[in-house]
């Protein structure tokens, strides 16, 4: 626990001009020593530290921005630095807070829980760390992100080239190196995809992935968003994708091989029944209970053929954040089926000890329990923007 917050406010005192406040080294102590009564006797301080630092941080991203817009009266510009400081520290507040959650969450000797990746030989966190929201913010917040979720005990890593132009792998990257350089490479599990249908595409597209990350091999290769029976008797043809995966497996460069889906299940009960993928990423969210669940068969049927599952969507990716919806619930939904581990988007320290904090509360849930949160859940979204089911 002072370990992270040790790097976050070294990565505050790093890119904001916070010296001429306090030195490194006094924030190294403070967090060092700090226990969950040291951290609320020092919560001002931190506050005001941590608030500072998101308004200067925040300054530097929307300085193009507001030089673009329309001078502002002093009166107004006043008002404007008045809010900016309210929601930086509002900001920090929270992130604090759920510092001396988790401290809480640790000393109560909760971990992170691990299962079995189907025939892959790896125990993965119960809770993965999504791709699409490492490119979200700058280079040095993805990457304290990351830090932060290994931190945390989060070892599954996916990614795809398509994410960010490219750009979720190449941070990934960045960090894989690090621990590549420090021989710590076989603590995380790598999963990446790709969108290619042919064979020459597909190949191009994994000889870049390589390249982006950084890494001599690829735990996991995923033929991506195959929604479709023509989709998937393209890639599986003489020409197709599946046949460069294959070769970039017996080369040990790739060792394992998946498949995703979105849209239909039957599509993905077709390519199991078809092929021995290693695993299956599907949507497993609460809302995919109400509409064409993946839950009801392709879910059992990987379970049965001892095929690693991976959920995706739980939080409807995203859509389901400020309706008002038990979040915390949503997780533990999908963490109470039989998945191998739930990956969510994350693109903070923040979003990643929240999620954290939940994921060492779970407790699994009854059939009863379930039902209701579904029954919530119908009356908060309507199914016409769960896009990937249409």
């Amino acid at each position: 626990m002072s370990d992270k917050l040790v790097d976050l406010l070294r990565w505050a005192v790093e890119h904001v001009n916070l010296r001429s406040v306090v030195s490194t080294d006094a924030l190294q102590r403070l967090a060092r020593s700090a226990t969950v009564e040291g951290l609320r006797d020092s919560l001002g301080p931190l506050l005001g530290l941590l608030g500072y630092a998101y308004l200067r941080a925040r300054a530097r991203t929307s300085a193009t921005v507001d030089r673009l817009t329309p001078r502002k009266s002093r009166a107004q510009n006043e008002i404007s630095r008045i809010a900016k400081v309210g929601s930086g520290i509002a900001a920090a507040a929270g992130l604090v807070g759920l510092l001396l959650q988790e401290k809480a969450v640790e000393e109560e000797g909760a971990v992170l829980p691990k299962r079995d990746l189907g025939p892959m030989g790896f125990k993965a966190s119960i809770l993965g760390m999504g791709g699409t929201g490492i490119p979200r913010g700058t280079e040095a917040e993805a990457l304290l992100t990351l830090q932060t979720a290994h931190e945390c005990g989060i070892n599954y890593y996916d990614t795809a080239s398509q994410y960010g132009n490219g750009e979720s792998e190449r941070r990934l990257g960045l960090w894989l190196e690090k621990l590549e350089a420090e021989g710590r490479r076989g603590e995380v599990f790598v999963a990446t995809k790709t969108l290619s249908r042919s064979y020459d595409m597909a190949a191009s597209e994994i000889e870049f992935s390589l390249s982006r990350l950084k890494t001599k091999y690829i735990d996991l290769l995923q033929v991506h968003s195959v929604n479709d029976l023509d989709t998937w008797r393209t890639v599986t043809s003489r020409s197709g994708s599946l046949k460069s995966i294959e070769a970039a497996k017996a080369s040990g460069r790739v060792r394992h091989i998946g498949i995703t889906g979105h849209k239909d299940p039957s599509v993905i009960m077709q390519a199991i029944a078809d092929y021995p993928f290693d695993s299956v990423l599907m949507p497993l969210g609460i809302t995919d209970r109400i509409y064409h669940p993946f839950e009801e068969e392709a879910l059992p049927a990987c379970v049965v053929k001892g095929i690693s599952r991976v959920a995706m969507k739980v939080f409807a990716e995203g859509k389901l954040i400020g309706t008002g919806a038990d979040l915390e619930k949503c997780l533990h939904y999908v963490l109470s089926l039989p998945v191998s581990t739930a990956i969510i988007g994350m693109a903070s320290p923040t979003e990643v000890l929240q999620n954290t904090v939940w994921t060492k509360t779970f407790v699994v849930m009854t059939e009863d329990e379930k039902e209701e949160l579904a029954n919530a859940i119908e009356e908060l979204i309507d199914t016409d923007v769960l896009w990937w089911k249409h």
